[in-house]
């Protein structure tokens, strides 16, 4: 999956979206989604009504790296510039929570307690940002999942910048 940071003007965007209908019906597809701007938590239930949410995509750029990303996107081609799946942080999502980010805290603990310091400074700008707890930090896009006719009430969604497939598998 790739994904589009809101506060990125890319010079294209990839969405999937538009590719459902060439997928079987008996499918479970996942979807990375990029929003047009960030959103908080208590917000996505009424942004993606009626898809379920497995992946909440926090902004845990460094300044450094989201620098980077908006050089890359004027300066080259636009194939090239997306954020590739492995460059975001995520919060698992659960759906009886009420969209709270229960996973949050957690992250936070792992990003400060990693021997990687690229992590390390994940969790001071977080932190310098006031992103301490799950209720103010924004959320950039999501991992949704269904079936074909489920993704499809996300067709036209205003709040959507882009969406790429994932894992799209039988349904059990």
């Amino acid at each position: 999956m790739i994904f589009f940071h809101p506060e990125i003007s890319y010079k294209e965007y990839k969405n999937d979206l538009n590719e459902l209908e060439k997928i079987s019906g008996d499918k479970l597809i996942e979807l990375g989604i990029s929003f047009d701007k960030p959103y908080k938590a208590a917000d996505i239930s009424t942004i993606l009504p009626n898809v379920k949410k497995s992946w909440y995509w926090v902004d845990a750029f460094r300044s450094s790296d989201l620098d980077q990303h908006k050089t890359d996107a004027q300066e080259h081609d636009a194939k090239s510039t997306y954020i590739n799946e492995n460059e975001v942080l995520g919060v698992r999502m659960r759906e009886f929570y009420d969209n709270e980010l229960r996973d949050y805290a957690s992250l936070l603990w792992l990003l400060n307690t990693s021997k990687d310091k690229k992590y390390n400074e994940v969790y001071k700008e977080l932190v310098s940002k006031g992103y301490t707890d799950s209720s103010n930090v924004p959320i950039l896009g999501a991992i949704v999942y269904g079936t074909k006719d489920e993704l499809k009430s996300l067709i036209g969604n205003p709040h959507i910048k882009g969406a790429s497939f994932g894992v799209v598998v039988d349904k059990y």
